[in-house]
Order: structure tokens, then C-alpha cells, then sequence
């Protein structure tokens, strides 16, 4: 079963999520996300909303919305008579009075005592401004006590809360990238935390995905539920390499995915997302292959190579194709990204090809620990 996938929304230049496919769903159904809304699987690749409906299944076209009746049609203008024009009376103008003569000498003395008033108001105004805002000349108190006048801003009206049904969009902001690892400094820092898992007479590989819960491949525990198995830590402390009793929790056949209940106190590793997966990236195994009958084992011994493929296999699903080389005992084992994160877990290698090793993509993961719950 394939896990469910999230999914970010830019509005207004900025991503919004992550949200479920249901949700895409709902929101574009009420025609609430408009056609050409930018859609992303991992907050950096944008691509138009219809093409992302598309691939999940989704309608491309949002609900019909009842649309108000046309209005009737216009009568053309030329078929109307104009209405009539009302007769006006037009009345001879009489020619503009001349105005007297006056004296300059008073026009002179009116226009003074007009600025001296002016400048007057002026200055009572700015007097009366000054005492609002600075208070009275004997130190605040006044006829009204001691304080300051204070002007309060009108509140703006409080928006209105979204109808219940329509979910609220926060500005979020995309997760941030972990600085890549060289070789030797993955291994050093997720090495600790990858198990060899022993069952009847046969061994595999694991790795811790939560406290006390260790990840492998269904096949490395027999197929079987409820099985009792031994989990030893080779590159841990001396105190946690055990080995210890682990017990299995889950099993899915389908996808060839076990988790484990084993206590242990050792770091967790982090788990990616193997659908932003680029041909090319590299990759870094960890494991412990065997050497044939009587040949012993290569404990937590370490491959490289590079991400190739999505492997469509008919009748068992799509799995991650690595150029790299694995063997029987490292199925179980996690396939990391260049970050330390988790992509993948090994289950088989190419039978006549070789270089060739197929993993469970690390989201098939995912799904399976939230279904162990």
C-alpha cells in the first residue's frame, strides 16, 4: 500500500502546508483553490495545480457553482425613437455691470486688518494646541489634576472568522536542508545505530527508526509475526552492542517490511523522502553481507554507489534501484542520501545483472510504523 502523500500550496509568493490529497481534494472540489494554483510534494518544486490533480486522481474541473440568469437582450438603439426635447426659452443677457470705482487707500486697510486677523486665529490656535499637548504651564496639574492628554486610535473592526468548513492557510516555511556528509563522517555518525537481526539459521541487517523499534525486511524474520530474534550493534559501545531480544511487532509481506520491539538506548536515525529522490545522488549502504557457507560475516561493512531508477516490478510495486553492489545478509539494511537520512531499505539484489540492488522506498516505511500505532 502506498503511503499517503502531503503536499505544500504557494499563495500570494508564499508555500502553505503540508496538506493530505483528501484535502487538495476538498479545497479544489468548493472551488476554493483557483486553476493554475501552484502545487509541491516537498516545498521546492512547483508545478501547476492540474497537473498534480491529475496524477493523484483528482477532477480537474471544481464544482458547478449556480450562475444568476442572463439579462435580456438589448434592443438596438437605432429601433427606439429618442424622447423629446423640451423646449427651452432662452432670455437675452443683460452686459456686465461696471464696477464702481473705489478707493485705493481703504482697499489697502482692509486687506491689512484681514492678515492681522489671520495671523491672530493663528496664533490662539497654536497657543490652545500647545497646552492640549503639553499640559498647563504649572506643571500638568491645572483645573483638571496632574496627567497628559492622550489621543486613542480607533480600533479597527475584527475581521471576520472563516466559515467552519474552509481550512486556514498559515504561511509556512519549507524544510530546511541538511548539510551533506562525506563518507566517513555518515558512517561515524548513523554506523552505531545499524543491527545485524539473527533468525533460526540464517541473519539480515536493521536499523533503529524510534525508540526501542528497529526496521528489516520481512524475509529476514521468516516471514512471521510474533517471532523472537537476536539484534546485535556492531559498531556501538561495548554496553550496547548486546546482542539483545528483539521481538517482531509487524509484518507486511507485500512491500517485505518487519519492525522490531528491542530495547536500546542508541540514537534514532532520520528518515527521508524518497520521492524528491534525483538520478544520480549518492548513495551510502550499510550492512552485513556474509561471506558464503563457513565464510562468516561482514559486520556493518559499507557500499557505495549512486541512486539509478524507480523500479517498476510487476505484481510486488515500485522499488528504488541503487548502482551498487549488495548481498545476501544486507537486506534490512538502510540506504542513506549524501545528508545521513534514510531513503530506502535494501531487500534484493540483481540475480544475473550486476551493481544492481533494490530497495523499499523509505515513504512505504513511513506508512508501515504509523500503521504499527
Amino acid at each position: 500500500m502506498i503511503p499517503p502523500r502531503a503536499y505544500y500550496l504557494l499563495v500570494n509568493g508564499k508555500p502553505h502546508g503540508p496538506f493530505p490529497a483528501d484535502k487538495l481534494r476538498q479545497q479544489f472540489t468548493h472551488g476554493i483553490l483557483r486553476p493554475g494554483t501552484q502545487v509541491s510534494a516537498d516545498g521546492f518544486t512547483w508545478r501547476p495545480m492540474e497537473i498534480v490533480l491529475a496524477e493523484i486522481g483528482v477532477p480537474n474541473e471544481p464544482e458547478k457553482i449556480a450562475v444568476a440568469p442572463a439579462p435580456p437582450p438589448l434592443v438596438p438603439a437605432s429601433s427606439v425613437p429618442p424622447p423629446p426635447v423640451p423646449e427651452r426659452r432662452f432670455l437675452p443677457a443683460e452686459p456686465p455691470r461696471r464696477p464702481k470705482e473705489s478707493n485705493s487707500a481703504a482697499i489697502a486697510l482692509v486687506w491689512i486688518l484681514g492678515v492681522v486677523s489671520v495671523l491672530a486665529i493663528a496664533l490662539a490656535v497654536t497657543f490652545v494646541t500647545h497646552r492640549l499637548w503639553h499640559g498647563s504651564p504649572d506643571g500638568g496639574e491645572g483645573d483638571f489634576g496632574q496627567g497628559e492628554s492622550v489621543i486613542t486610535p480607533a480600533p479597527h473592526p475584527a475581521a471576520p472568522p472563516p466559515p467552519p468548513d474552509v481550512p486556514v492557510l498559515v504561511p509556512v516555511k519549507p524544510p530546511a536542508q541538511a548539510k551533506a556528509l562525506d563518507t566517513v563522517a555518515l558512517v561515524a555518525k548513523c554506523g552505531p545505530s545499524v543491527a545485524m537481526v539473527s533468525f533460526a539459521n540464517g541473519h539480515g541487517s536493521g536499523f533503529l527508526v524510534e525508540a526501542n523499534l528497529l526496521a528489516t525486511n520481512a524475509h529476514v524474520v521468516g516471514n512471521r509475526d510474533n517471532a523472537n530474534v537476536r539484534v546485535f550493534f556492531p559498531d556501538a559501545s561495548d554496553a550496547e552492542k548486546g546482542p539483545h531480544n528483539g521481538k517482531v511487532v509487524y509484518l507486511n509481506k507485500d512491500r517485505d517490511l518487519a519492525l522490531v520491539r528491542v530495547k536500546s538506548d542508541l540514537p534514532v536515525l532520520k528518515l527521508g523522502d524518497s520521492s524528491v529522490l534525483r538520478k544520480g545522488e549518492v548513495i551510502v549502504v550499510i550492512g552485513s553481507p556474509g561471506l558464503g557457507p563457513g565464510g562468516g560475516v561482514l559486520k556493518n561493512a559499507v557500499h557505495t554507489g549512486i541512486y539509478s531508477t524507480m523500479a517498476d516490478l510487476r505484481g510486488e510495486g515500485d522499488f528504488l534501484q541503487m548502482s551498487l553492489a549488495v548481498n545476501p545478509g544486507n537486506s534490512g539494511g538502510p540506504a542513506f542520501n549524501d545528508r545521513g537520512e534514510v531513503v530506502g531499505v535494501v531487500t534484493a539484489k540483481g540475480k544475473f545483472v550486476e551493481q544492481v540492488a533494490l530497495c523499499v522506498p523509505v515513504n512505504d516505511l513511513k506508512f508501515a510504523i504509523e500503521s504499527a500505532k
